[in-house]
């Protein structure tokens, strides 16, 4: 089983990261907002985008690994098919606080599977 974001998992270009915002559905929490739409395949995408007001590059970087480790350690229990957007607002948050902060907005729209599929 491979637990790391493939390519075929990342948004990458403008175009579909403006559809997420555009077309999908948002779901809000102190320290991260969540942006998703269904993009019609059996593999989830992420892009994870910090907003201004972080203090430095650090601190922009460091918030965006913990978003992308966040989803990467819950993507079997995601249900398949969407496209997410991870908006990162500054704060003094630590990996338990972003994994915590996605899983209450996943939950909160219904986009969790009850137990994690088996894959070989």
């Amino acid at each position: 089983m491979r637990r790391s974001l493939t390519k075929r998992e990342r948004l990458r270009t403008r175009r579909e990261i403006d559809r997420v915002f555009r077309v999908g559905k948002t779901a809000t929490c102190k320290g991260m907002r969540l942006a998703y739409a269904l993009n019609g395949t059996g593999v989830s995408r992420l892009v994870v985008i910090p907003v201004r007001g972080h203090k430095n590059a650090v601190d922009r970087n460091r918030s965006k690994r913990l978003g992308k480790e966040a989803f990467r350690s819950v993507k079997e229990r995601i249900v398949a098919g969407f496209d997410f957007a991870i908006v990162c607002y500054p704060g003094d948050y630590r990996y338990a606080d972003r994994h915590e902060q996605l899983l209450q907005l996943l939950s909160r729209e219904h986009l969790l599977r009850n137990t994690p599929s088996e894959q070989n």
